[in-house]
């Protein structure tokens, strides 16, 4: 595959693992969300030998989705370990996940040891919770942040000490790019991206030394979008603006785009942290704007655009601070 072209990273002569030359890679939430699948499918046409993590807690819970996609457990029992299913899904290895303990993560480790020690580890978005804060479920909150953030850190623990003994491998965060511009319907999913983009910028000079890449990947995929189920009450209050949230949840790029562009980054001999796979001159607008503009007048500006496309003449007017 063409990912054998790609040059050796890191020092000490570690240079790639895996069986048979072949880089192992593990995609989080290969078997939890579509854009996780589609990512690990195209590693394996790339020559890689890729796990993939699968939710049981999910699966028990989508008993119907289980059955449809030949994902039911061989047990109904819980098990406190992670599982390597002996069927795979589109060439893709399934490590079932039964828990976030320590004794959960330390079979994953035996897993990955046992096909060589990962080199790719990629974290996937997963689906984004976009909706009206008050309109969300408490306990669908906590779910979502943990599963961002901590469920992600736990496994990049896992990974490390491999990595670190071979002075070789990569980390890459792959993050929806809504996150760093204030969005109404994004306020969960801004917080739990914030909170590992943050991680992964300060592991990067961690580890800089042992020869492992971390860096992140900014995209915008129309795939994997979670509307939570409202509760009984809808506010009204909210109307106003609930057209805008409903728009940038059909918001995105085609999936085949994004996930072309995300393998030419992964397999980059280095990478700098920050890489964008949403329309390149609609990013790097953005960015060149924020970055120039105070940060009231960027957010005022994007009221502005915000009230116009919707029709809400109300959305600036209630804002009564002054952009300097």
């Amino acid at each position: 595959g063409r990912v054998m072209e790609e040059e050796s990273v890191g020092g000490g002569g570690g240079g790639r693992v895996g069986i048979g030359n072949a880089p192992v890679a593990l995609v989080v939430g290969a078997g939890d969300n579509e854009f996780g699948f589609l990512t690990g499918m195209s590693l394996v046409s790339r020559g890689y030998l890729v796990y993939g993590t699968l939710d049981a807690e999910k699966i028990r819970d989508e008993k119907t989705a289980r059955a449809q996609t030949n994902c039911m457990s061989d047990s109904d029992q819980p098990v406190k370990k992670a599982v390597e299913r002996s069927d795979q899904r589109g060439g893709i290895k399934m490590i079932e996940l039964h828990g976030r303990d320590e004794e959960t993560m330390a079979s994953v480790v035996e897993i990955l040891e046992n096909a060589g020690g990962v080199y790719l580890l990629v974290l996937t978005v997963g689906e984004r919770m976009i909706g009206i804060f008050e309109e969300i479920d408490e306990h669908i909150v906590e779910r979502y942040v943990f599963d961002y953030i901590f469920s992600m850190i736990r496994l990049v623990r896992a990974v490390l000490p491999s990595m670190r003994r071979r002075r070789c491998g990569k980390i890459a965060f792959c993050l929806q790019w809504a996150w760093w511009i204030a969005l109404p319907g994004f306020s969960v999913h801004s917080a739990a991206i914030s909170a590992l983009y943050g991680f992964a910028r300060s592991l990067r000079i961690e580890i800089a030394s042992l020869g492992i890449q971390v860096f992140s990947v900014t995209l915008s995929s129309k795939k994997g979008t979670q509307v939570p189920k409202r509760k009984a009450t809808r506010y009204q209050d909210y109307d106003g603006i609930r057209p805008i949230v409903t728009g940038l949840s059909n918001s995105g790029e085609n999936p085949s785009v994004v996930i072309q562009r995300l393998m030419d980054i992964l397999q980059r001999p280095n990478n700098p942290f920050h890489n964008y796979v949403a329309p390149h001159w609609i990013t790097a607008f953005l960015l060149f704007i924020r970055q120039c503009l105070p940060e009231s007048l960027f957010e005022w500006i994007f009221l502005m655009i915000f009230s116009y496309a919707y029709n809400i003449p109300g959305l600036v007017e209630n804002d009564k601070r002054i952009p300097q």
